[in-house]
């Protein structure tokens, strides 16, 4: 098995998988820091198919977010417990307390700061078109027009691609052929790589990743959207735990141990503000 997990199932019975979980997982106390020091334990929703991000090698969570989530549990004298959710089913279970908080990589944007808190952002998220290696038809947006471009349903690139599209309609006239939709990034990659689809979007961090692991397969060309960043996420009603991790995450940029993480998992650093930025406005 490989750690790129390559599954088969389309977006309507992961969907399923993903709705079944978040109604099975018992519900957790409210995610204030003293609950979690009274436990013990640090209960986080993690989607564990994201490379480099969060991933399972050998038996074990690890990645960029699982180190930077083992941090703070070492600051804070606790242990780790992962709730592994399929994409669809983290922001759900998220609402429904079935964890303290979304320890994996959210695209932050405008409409999700409406439903959720955010942490300052950890990872540069900018939406990057992923093609086939030696492809030469796209070199700016309006190409993908009748095209069939791959994305992870519900995810911030899905919103960028389809802000892309609106944006193509209204200048261009004409639009992409489809925006086809993927439970996992893993599965759109394949059917990249099979010909089943035109292109995909994904983070530069991700697609950098993929392309060192997957030589020869793959190239990146450009940023269908503005600047975006990662996030994690928490609850409106637990800004003390919000504001506990801000904290850590700051501390850990101006020390240089987030930087040290980022050459660890992506093989280069990323410049990321804690303050002044505007969420990507999807």
């Amino acid at each position: 098995m490989t750690e790129l997990r390559v599954g088969i199932r389309r977006t309507v019975a992961t969907l399923g998988v993903a709705l079944v979980a978040v109604l099975t997982v018992s519900a957790v106390h409210a995610g204030t820091l003293d609950d979690i020091k009274q436990r013990g334990k640090i209960i986080a929703g993690t989607e564990s198919g994201l490379i480099p991000f969060e991933f399972i090698r050998d038996g074990k969570y690890v990645g960029y977010d699982v180190d930077l989530l083992h941090v703070i549990a070492e600051k804070w004298g606790v242990k780790v417990e992962h709730v592994d959710l399929p994409w669809q089913g983290i922001l759900p279970g998220l609402q429904a307390k079935k964890f303290d908080l979304v320890a994996t990589a959210v695209t932050i944007t405008e409409q999700r700061t409406k439903q959720v808190l955010f942490s300052v952002p950890t990872a540069e998220a900018t939406s990057t078109l992923l093609v086939r290696k030696g492809e030469t038809r796209f070199n700016k947006p309006e190409d993908l027009i009748g095209k069939v471009v791959a994305v992870q349903l519900n995810s911030g690139h899905h919103f960028a691609a389809k802000r892309m599209d609106e944006r193509l309609q209204k200048e261009k006239g004409a639009s992409v052929k489809e925006l086809r939709t993927y439970a996992t990034y893993a599965e759109a990659f394949l059917d990249l790589a099979n010909n089943r689809v035109d292109a995909a979007v994904a983070s530069m961090p991700v697609l950098s990743v993929l392309l060192k692991e997957k030589s020869g397969v793959y190239e990146m060309k450009f940023p269908i959207a503005e600047r975006l960043y990662y996030g994690w996420a928490f609850r409106k009603e637990d800004a003390d735990l919000q504001k506990a991790v801000d904290v850590i995450f700051i501390e850990l940029k101006k020390n240089g141990t987030m930087a040290e993480l980022q050459k660890k998992w992506f093989g280069f650093t990323m410049e990321t503000p804690n303050e002044g930025f505007e969420p990507g406005k999807f």
